[in-house]
């Protein structure tokens, strides 16, 4: 495999997002590195790329019914893995 393919696997995930209950219900890919995985950046990045203001998000969920709160909650997610739902 080429190395740059390999650290790029290595050093970023990618998420797929949508807001939950919108009439749009195309998901959205985002890559965050591995090393700026906090829920804070989480928020951030994917309140950015989805067009929203981070003080409206009620919740994020993972599907299908997985409530993200903290650090850690983000920080077991994997690549491709999951789908995260935005209650706005």
């Amino acid at each position: 495999m080429n190395s740059f393919i390999t650290l790029f696997l290595l050093t970023e995930l990618v998420f797929k997002l949508r807001i939950a209950y919108s009439t749009d219900t195309d998901f959205i890919e985002v890559e965050i590195e591995r090393s700026e995985l906090n829920y804070q950046h989480f928020l951030a990045v994917c309140c950015s790329e989805l067009g929203l203001n981070s003080k409206y998000v009620e919740r994020l969920r993972k599907l299908p019914n997985t409530r993200l709160r903290k650090d850690r909650d983000v920080q077991r997610l994997q690549d491709f893995q999951v789908t995260i739902h935005f209650l706005y």
